[in-house]
């Protein structure tokens, strides 16, 4: 039963999961192009209100690891009684990240854009680490990548250990806990780092993936519920968001919002998730919406050199004397059009003339599954 129910939510080609990543990296370029970067002393308040709202593109990197959860847990479900479990799943994870990172932490070293003890942290994966040891913030995107290293070094275990029932419990436990941890991390009692970067502090945002990639391979995984699903999930994040915006819940500097600024986001887009489930065929079948699963096919690569563009672009106009973005939105604009091009071809190119072929000896290390599991992990 659960096997027939499950025909269409699951698939090996999981083409909606791709704009999610395209959505996801475009809106936190969006962020770092303007928002993060971009003085807001516009002088039209059109102006003002667009740098302003690119703010939300932060939690493109929450829609990351929401998806993360889902399909690292999905393939770990799917292979967990395979001899060859942790060494496929390593290897593969491996050649997916490690290539690229390994280039990136290269050209910043060498293009004197990080010192050789922040490549060493970003190495280690423990650039999420401020506040807890003694290191640098570093490379601004290496933390949410030093947050997924340490989900994949621990969530294997996790999954090969606990049954179906048991991993739900946990990542139910989880989704509850972090809030309080992160209560008590505002309040330093104890201290216990970052409430936005520490892994141990916004790992519900995993769970909460890992909770639909177990509801996706269950007897209640049909499509009628996942759409039933994704309704309450939508409804629950809006009647959080409503009660609790006036106490603050939108900002992380006051109790309430560190505790749970993230938890009606992480519905909503398990919810998002659930919906390209059910309709990614469709959307795929939409002309004007495939450049998004394009950049989801970079977004890796995006993710990793977009930063380092747009200051190299800043570096660049200081050089040459030309003005520079303060005050002037159509410079803005440009700004994030060239750096913005810059990084999607350049992403482009590493991933077709480089990254490829490190992705193409996966092969050698899949592990029969029992299900199909999706290959755009």
């Amino acid at each position: 039963m659960g096997a027939e129910q499950n025909r269409g939510l699951l698939s090996r080609h999981m083409h909606g999961l791709d704009y999610l990543r395209g959505i996801a990296v475009v809106v936190v370029v969006l962020y770092h192009g303007f928002y993060w970067s971009t003085p807001t002393n516009f002088p039209r308040y059109f102006e003002r209100a667009f740098v302003k709202a690119t703010v939300f593109g932060w939690l493109g990197v929450n829609l990351f690891f929401v998806l993360s959860g889902f399909l690292i847990t999905g393939i770990l479900m799917d292979t967990k009684h395979k001899p060859e479990y942790f060494t496929s799943f390593y290897m593969r994870r491996i050649l997916r990240i490690l290539p690229a990172y390994l280039l990136m932490n290269a050209v910043l070293y060498f293009s004197h854009f990080s010192t050789a003890t922040n490549v060493a942290v970003s190495l280690l994966y423990l650039a999420n680490m401020k506040g807890v040891l003694p290191v640098s913030a570093g490379y601004g995107p290496f933390w949410s990548l030093s947050v997924e290293e340490q989900f994949y070094f621990v969530w294997p275990w996790i999954v090969r250990k606990l049954s179906s029932r048991n991993l739900t419990y946990f990542s139910l436990a989880v989704c509850f806990v972090e809030p309080v941890l992160r209560l008590m991390s505002f309040y330093r009692r104890p201290p216990l780092g970052d409430v936005h970067e520490a892994t141990w502090l916004i790992a519900d945002n995993l769970a909460i993936g890992a909770l639909l990639a177990i509801f996706a391979r269950s007897n209640f995984g049909s499509k009628r519920n996942a759409g039933r699903l994704a309704m309450a999930l939508s409804l629950a994040a809006i009647v959080m968001l409503g009660a609790l915006l006036p106490f603050g819940i939108l900002h992380r500097t006051n109790p309430l919002g560190a505790a749970l600024q993230v938890v009606p986001w992480n519905l909503f887009f398990g919810a998002i998730l659930l919906c390209a489930l059910l309709w990614g065929e469709r959307i795929a079948s939409i002309r004007v919406l495939r450049p998004l699963r394009v950049l989801g096919d970079i977004s890796y690569g995006l993710y990793l050199v977009h930063l380092f563009i747009f200051a190299q672009y800043d570096l660049a106009v200081q050089r040459l004397g030309w003005p520079g973005v303060d005050g002037n939105f159509p410079r803005s604009l440009l700004r994030f059009f060239i750096a913005g091009s810059a990084s999607v071809i350049i992403a482009w190119i590493s991933r077709r003339y480089y990254e490829q072929w490190f992705l193409d000896l996966k092969k050698y290390f899949k592990a029969s599954a029992k299900k199909a599991a999706p290959v755009s992990a």
